[in-house]
């Protein structure tokens, strides 16, 4: 038998299909599958023993046992988020889980750690960090912090600013570190670039060393940019990227710790 959360979880998923109109929809919105969402559905199908949704090849759409299933869900959602909201108002407490970049952690959010444990104690923070871009709820994540145009899709985003970029290093001849993987923007692209890391921290400690160069953020190297030690070796390739937090359902259920977290991010975080 389905425990208490996986109830839950399904019930938000039969929402989720029917407010995005499709497997693909609610997968993008939930960070799973569309393969995983309707194996779901069709498991919680069964153990109810009737059809929540007619299927074709172009829609999807409820039958009126579906219909019936995500009203009176809607109402055990809204009451449950309301519950957890009022709990938790006074004494906002938990584990923050947050997706984002080694660089993003360590030049914008390390230095805020003090000031954000002085003002909400209870609330624990995990960083976890990667450059590539993972589902949310797969990976087991509150929230995450994405750097260039976000996809379509049916994800929540608050915008952190633009950070500007610049092809940083001591002098023209020392080599090219580049990204291991595909950026949209092509400018990042670099076709004889020697090195390349998948972890953009690992690039700003090479351009700062003085041992390569590379496209990396001015709040990174500003120091060194300023003080002469680093070069702008081509101010027309500079270019500017956005930020923002990421963070699947609506901004309203958001348990408390969650909604402080990005609030304080959003004005404290910012990269511009």
């Amino acid at each position: 038998m389905a425990t208490a959360n996986n109830r839950l979880a399904e019930l938000e998923l039969v929402i989720a299909v029917i407010d995005g109109g499709s497997f693909s929809e609610a997968a993008r919105s939930t960070g799973r599958t569309a393969s995983a969402v309707s194996k779901a559905i069709a498991r919680l199908e069964q153990r109810l023993g009737v059809m929540l949704f007619h299927r074709s090849t172009r829609h999807v759409t409820p039958t009126e046992a579906g219909e019936a299933f995500a009203f009176r869900g809607r109402g055990i959602v809204a009451e449950l988020s309301s519950l957890e909201r009022d709990m938790a108002k006074d004494r906002p407490e938990g584990l923050v889980r947050i997706a984002t970049s080694a660089v993003y952690a360590s030049f914008i959010v390390a230095p805020l750690l003090a000031r954000f444990h002085a003002e909400f104690p209870a609330i624990r923070i995990e960083l976890c960090l990667s450059d590539r871009i993972s589902a949310l709820t797969e990976a087991g994540m509150d929230l995450a912090i994405r750097a260039g145009p976000l996809p379509d899709s049916s994800l929540i985003a608050r915008s952190l600013g633009e950070v500007e970029l610049v092809n940083a290093g001591r002098h023209a001849s020392l080599p090219f570190f580049g990204l291991a993987y595909a950026r949209t923007d092509a400018k990042w692209k670099r076709e004889d670039a020697p090195f390349l890391a998948d972890d953009g921290a690992t690039i700003i400690a090479a351009v700062r060393a003085g041992a390569a160069q590379g496209a990396v953020p001015v709040f990174a190297v500003r120091d060194l940019l300023e003080s002469g030690y680093l070069s702008d070796l081509d101010e027309q390739a500079r270019f500017t990227e956005p930020f923002h937090i990421v963070y699947t359902g609506r901004a309203a259920n958001l348990p408390r710790r969650v909604e402080i977290v990005i609030d304080f991010l959003a004005r404290h975080g910012r990269v511009g």
